[in-house]
């Protein structure tokens, strides 16, 4: 692993960390009411995207982030499925 790697990891755990409160809260309220629809769709699309560039360059540390991102994103996602059917 070189030092650029390095940075490609940090940049993604600081994303990754950005998400877990989201994921948090909205599991702990059962509420995602706020949360627009289209962001994630979008974001989530966006990270597939993403994580498929990152396999075809053969980038590790876009791999493992971005792939990290995009499951706490689908888990946004699947939680607004949940709840808002329920409303």
């Amino acid at each position: 692993m070189n030092q650029m790697d390095y940075l490609g990891y940090l940049a993604g755990l600081l994303l990754v960390i950005s998400l877990i409160p989201q994921v948090y809260r909205s599991w702990q309220t059962k509420s995602t009411k706020d949360i627009s629809w289209w962001r994630y769709i979008l974001y989530v699309g966006g990270l597939g995207l993403w994580v498929t560039y990152a396999f075809l360059i053969g980038n590790m540390p876009l791999r493992v982030m971005h792939g990290l991102e995009l499951l706490l994103a689908l888990s946004v996602l699947g939680l607004k499925i949940r709840f808002d059917r329920n409303r």
